[in-house]
């Protein structure tokens, strides 16, 4: 890949300048004590990656470029994991001293400590590597080559030898790579296109025709809106990317390769912004619908209306609306919310058994992962202006705590329960739930 795009993929582990974090202890009169890490300022241009098992992760800037970080929630000690990842043309983390990463030379190399171990060559992709790591780290899909000769290969890790899984890509799902080539949540099979599945091993078990597809939490399903038969007559461009409007949505059954139909409308459904969306258990499916708007077809817009769930275990289908949101998402199992990306407007929660909605005026997007709710159990997290709130499956809301100033994004590590807060100064701070 000759178009060289420094992308910095998040990942670090090592003491930073050997020295430990002593957290300042915020007194807040409404919720608990924020612990401030004050090394923090030693490092510049603070960007969170995620929180997980009792760790925070970030990369930052330092005297020698961008390096990748954990901090320990426990002992608050900050370590420096990878240093100057920004001299990568992609960097994947994986865990504590392993990785994958893309050099300029479009060479694919697995890390592990000291030992840096070159996988294949001539990596390529759109604008960044085509490079997707199985869930559990142990795997790794990526493109050979472009053009007619692109190819997509797999190859197990740490010594694996590459195993070309499909030859002659075609030209859409080379530029679309990362949206249409997706691992399974608990990363027993991956999909190509939208229209292969293959297991974790990399062998072809099922097919299926889909414009735009998404997996059930559990790997049982794949929900995806079946590619019409009419194709010329339903050709639409989103962006870049070229598709069709497709009448159908559809589940695939894994367990015994049937496609069951669930909703059917003449209006159509395409996905510009995750329009298909899983409750946390897989026993609801749920896709946004409105009127598409298209001009030679190029969408303009897409006029939303409602949301359309459907109850896996009964077979119930219900219509919530008005929901005239670009984005939505299932806050909890029983409740969805909704809001409009790109402009200030209230986010909307509405509960699928009461019907009762609550508007928040000023949402604040925690993170690209998570975007407006964290969950934990039962309960979801969101940001209002600056009171952190706490809703229960039924919809109800409370306040934890008023935070002190903007919040620029905000992480949960579930194994210490604990909240974690960058404010938009870059300044870095902790609170256990518990306290709250």
């Amino acid at each position: 890949m000759k178009q060289k795009r420094r992308l910095v993929c998040m990942v670090l582990a090592l003491v930073l300048l050997g020295t430990g974090c002593g957290p300042r202890a915020l007194n807040r009169p409404q919720g608990g004590k924020l612990e401030e890490i004050t090394e923090i300022a030693a490092l510049g241009e603070i960007t969170g990656h995620r929180a997980a098992k009792g760790s925070f992760y970030f990369t930052a800037m330092n005297q020698e470029g961008y390096g990748y970080y954990a901090l320990d929630l426990t002992s608050k000690e900050i370590t420096l994991l990878f240093d100057q990842i920004d001299n990568y043309l992609s960097f994947i983390p994986i865990d504590a001293g392993k990785a994958i990463y893309v050099d300029e030379e479009d060479q694919l190399f697995y890390l592990e400590g000291e030992a840096h171990v070159k996988l294949d060559d001539d990596i390529s992709g759109l604008n960044s590597p085509n490079v997707i790591l199985s869930p559990d780290g142990t795997r790794v899909l990526y493109t050979k080559g472009i053009g007619a000769g692109a190819s997509l290969y797999y190859i197990a890790l740490p010594d694996g030898a590459p195993k070309r899984v499909i030859g002659a890509l075609e030209e859409e799902a080379f530029n679309t790579f990362h949206f249409t080539t997706q691992w399974s949540n608990l990363g027993k099979y991956f999909t190509y296109y939208h229209q292969q599945v293959f297991d974790a091993d990399a062998n072809l078990v099922a097919s299926f025709l889909g414009t735009s597809s998404k997996w059930s939490p559990t790997d049982e399903y794949i929900a995806f809106i079946k590619i019409p038969p009419e194709k010329d007559s339903n050709t639409i461009t989103i962006g870049d990317w070229h598709t069709f409007v497709g009448r159908e949505l559809m589940i695939y059954e894994l367990e015994s390769g049937r496609e069951t139909i669930i909703f059917n409308d003449a209006e159509g459904f395409i996905d510009p912004i995750e329009s298909i969306q899983w409750s946390p258990s897989g026993k609801k499916l749920a896709i946004s619908h409105g009127k598409i708007v298209a001009q030679e077809r190029y969408l303009e817009k897409i006029n939303y209306d409602k949301i359309l769930v459907y109850h896996l275990k009964t077979q119930k289908k219900e219509s919530i609306e008005p929901m005239a949101y670009n984005f939505y998402n299932f806050l909890q199992e029983e409740t969805l919310y909704g809001n409009n990306l790109g402009v200030k407007e209230a986010l909307e929660v509405v509960s699928l058994q009461t019907k009762a909605r609550t508007k928040f005026d000023t949402p604040v997007i925690l993170n690209n992962r998570d975007m407006y709710r964290i969950t934990d159990g039962e309960k979801a997290y969101l940001v209002d202006g600056q009171r952190l709130l706490e809703i229960d499956g039924k919809g109800e809301n409370r306040q934890l705590m008023a935070l002190p100033w903007e919040l620029y994004s905000l992480y949960y590590d579930h194994e210490t329960q604990t909240f974690i807060m960058i404010n938009r100064d870059k300044g870095l701070y902790i609170i256990q739930k518990a306290s709250l």
